[in-house]
């Protein structure tokens, strides 16, 4: 993977982090996020559990 392409994909996590923080902030329940969101959360979530991810510190 190019550097370019891991910069981009740390770059959309902390989107989505931001997003889904500000929904937590805003609201208790998770009922608000949309399917998309929820898909994405659940890939990112398959990706950590299976080891699927670059440290900051491997960059």
């Amino acid at each position: 993977m190019s550097e370019k392409l891991l910069l981009q994909k740390i770059d959309n996590l902390e989107t989505l982090i931001i997003q889904l923080n500000d929904k937590i902030d805003n609201y208790f329940g998770m009922e608000d996020i949309s399917t998309e969101e929820r898909e994405e959360i659940q890939k990112l979530g398959d990706e950590v559990a299976s080891g699927e991810y670059v440290t900051l510190n491997d960059l």
